[in-house]
């Protein structure tokens, strides 16, 4: 109790003197219990007789009760002259000692190739350095060595990889990652890394770690050349999923039509698919993944070679995340992309589909309004704020809604 208030404490972070001991007092504490147990009275002489031998000892002080030296302790003091005396009797590793190894494993990381890792080095340096935890478990000295060896490889992923692929080659162990480092990479990922996503899974497919690799799925009037051969996807009727060897190796040879609609919900992009044929229709799955990314780009390229300008639109949820993957994939696709059905209009119309949401999320809202890169929404987001309602794509029926552009 005593080394675990000193650890906490000005003292212990700072050094110096102190006018103010770590201490406890006992009735307060979890010896009380035993300390007043008056079925068992030795309880009371056993803990007498070691607080004698640690003031015997000169680790503590003792504050015993008046005419009571011996026999009813009130207050205990950690002498902090014999603090290392003090660990080697608990048989407890010192936290400067914790600090000081946890330091040198995440030294590696000072110089790593992506900014928002050297971010978290430099963070976590000055507060192991100030003697402060800075979040991380002390305990878990190999689980941080593991993360450093973790994210030092992955700036060298070429492609996507399998997490469990990714765990054997790494760590050797395919489930090791999944286990120990996952959870600490996903959290740095969300406390350090450039983007903010949704889910976990997105957060690890943005630098290349997968479940299993995923496809792109596409349809309407488009044509690629594959190995020298043509295939015209709207051949196939609601469109074709392309995994990543397949997208890496492809090229857009012809797109027949120049309007294109990027889609979150699987649900809508059947949806879309079947009822118009002569849209070309990609679906993100939330955040567009890797693949997906990838197909984008090459059709980005695409367009940039053509006259004519395209009609490119996003639809998603009327919601913080649906509004932050339209801009997800204009800042980084296509930014001449308007919002399909996510306006104010409809979504006033359809205010009784949608969903209540909580103070948490309004805050959320609040900092998008605040965000000049999502200007075009903040009627609609205002609007949201006010009757704190979200509408999910699936709730509008695209076969009664109407394009507005």
């Amino acid at each position: 109790m005593l080394l675990s208030k000193y650890e906490r404490s000005k003292v212990f972070r700072e050094g110096g003197d102190s006018f103010q001991r770590p201490q406890f007092i006992l009735q307060e504490s979890v010896l009380a219990v035993d300390y007043n147990d008056e079925l068992d009275y030795r309880k009371r002489e056993i803990i007498n007789q070691v607080l004698l031998k640690l003031e015997a000892d000169g680790l503590v002080e003792v504050r015993w009760a008046k005419f009571m030296h011996g026999k009813q302790a009130e207050k205990v003091y950690l002498q902090l002259g014999a603090v290392d005396e003090a660990y080697a009797l608990a048989g407890i590793t010192p936290k400067a000692e914790k600090l000081e190894s946890l330091l040198k494993v995440l030294e590696p990381l000072h110089d790593h190739h992506w900014e928002w890792v050297r971010s978290f080095w430099q963070t976590t340096h000055q507060k192991l350095k100030a003697r402060k935890s800075a979040g991380l478990n002390l305990e878990d000295l190999e689980g941080y060595m593991e993360l450093v060896t973790v994210l030092k490889a992955l700036p060298s992923l070429e492609d996507i990889i399998p997490k469990r692929v990714f765990s054997q080659r790494i760590l050797g162990d395919s489930k090791r990652f999944e286990a120990d480092v996952e959870p600490k990479l996903v959290s740095l990922l969300k406390k350090y890394g450039p983007d903010e996503f949704e889910r976990d899974d997105e957060y690890l497919d943005s630098i290349g770690i997968v479940a299993h690799p995923k496809p792109a799925f596409i349809s309407g009037p488009i044509e690629f050349e594959v190995d020298g051969e043509i295939v015209d996807v709207s051949k196939f009727v609601g469109g074709v999923g392309l995994f990543p060897p397949t997208v890496k190796n492809i090229t857009v040879s012809r797109i027949i039509s120049n309007k294109l609609i990027t889609i979150e919900n699987l649900t809508s992009y059947h949806q879309m698919t079947e009822i118009y044929p002569d849209l070309i229709v990609v679906y993100t799955g939330g955040f567009p993944h890797r693949t997906v990314q990838s197909l984008l780009k090459r059709i980005s390229e695409y367009f940039s070679t053509q006259s004519e300008e395209p009609l490119l639109f996003h639809w998603g949820d009327i919601d913080y995340g649906g509004l932050r993957i339209y801009q997800y994939i204009k800042t980084r696709f296509f930014p001449r992309a308007k919002p399909l059905w996510m306006d104010s209009a409809t979504y006033l119309e359809n205010l009784n589909r949608g969903n209540p949401f909580d103070d948490d999320y309004t805050a959320k809202l609040r900092a998008l309004q605040k965000d000049p890169g999502f200007i075009e929404f903040h009627a609609l987001i205002g609007l949201m704020l006010a009757k704190k309602i979200r509408i999910e794509q699936e709730s509008l029926d695209p076969a009664i809604c109407e394009f507005r552009f």
